[in-house]
């Protein structure tokens, strides 16, 4: 065997070695890539979940579904939240308002102070626009991770879906966002996922029998008879109907 030949045989499998060498760092590096791509997309969801579940939007959201199980369980019975109208949610009048007529305004023990008073309709807005935020990246290629999003968000969306029902779309698009994403997490069963199945039917939460007339003879909007005061710092809307614990 000539020298010539051994020379060849060793630069070829060199070039050989060199060349797996570099398949295996491009796929060691696409791996990298990918596992990078799917770590923020595991990320944009759990960032979407807190936005929704803490800080401000969570607290607007305690206490909205905390009226509106205050007036369900005053019209229909332990363990109903009330489905609001637009109607329902505007102020009678913007200097007065008038406690058990409509939903405009919380309680006292849940207004909050001075100009800094909540106002339900403020923060039904700003969990719809909450909502809006997820949805819109829902649309954009490879922004979220589909299985978590449906783990986490699917169960908030059904049961904010069905509150919303008696409100008309056309009333603000955020709301069209929150119906889109409500039926996307139907279609893909979020019912079916481990993690929700401890959890009760959203549809148990409410009766189907609103009217705003209701509203007039209901003391929701006063708090509880007797000076009780109820401050939550969880939202019922989340809870089984098993003494209502997240």
């Amino acid at each position: 065997m000539s020298a010539t030949f051994l020379a060849t045989v060793v630069a070829s499998a060199a070039a050989l070695g060199t060349a797996a060498a570099a398949a295996w760092g491009l796929l060691y590096a696409k791996r990298q890539v990918d596992n990078a791509a799917h770590d923020r997309r595991v990320d944009r969801v759990l960032g979407f979940h807190h936005d929704l579940t803490s800080d401000e939007v969570g607290a607007a959201r305690n206490r909205f579904s905390e009226l509106m199980y205050r007036a369900g369980e005053q019209a229909f019975g332990p363990g109903y939240a009330w489905r609001p109208s637009w109607a329902s949610l505007l102020p009678i009048d913007p200097d007065v308002h008038r406690p058990g007529r409509n939903l405009a305004a919380y309680p006292s023990d849940m207004a909050g102070a001075g100009d800094g008073r909540y106002l339900p309709l403020n923060d039904l807005r700003a969990v719809l626009w909450c909502f809006e935020r997820i949805e819109e990246a829902r649309h954009r290629e490879a922004s979220l991770d589909d299985q978590l999003l449906i783990s986490l968000i699917g169960y908030h969306a059904a049961w904010w879906s069905l509150l919303c029902q008696r409100l008309e779309a056309s009333g603000g698009g955020h709301l069209s966002s929150l119906i889109s994403l409500a039926a996307w997490m139907e279609e893909k069963g979020w019912r079916d996922d481990p993690r929700n199945s401890n959890r009760h039917h959203p549809e148990d939460d409410f009766h189907g029998g609103e009217d705003d007339e209701l509203l007039k003879g209901l003391s929701a909007c006063r708090s509880l008879a007797g000076g009780e005061v109820i401050a939550r710092n969880t939202s019922r809307e989340s809870s089984s109907h098993d003494g209502r614990s997240e």
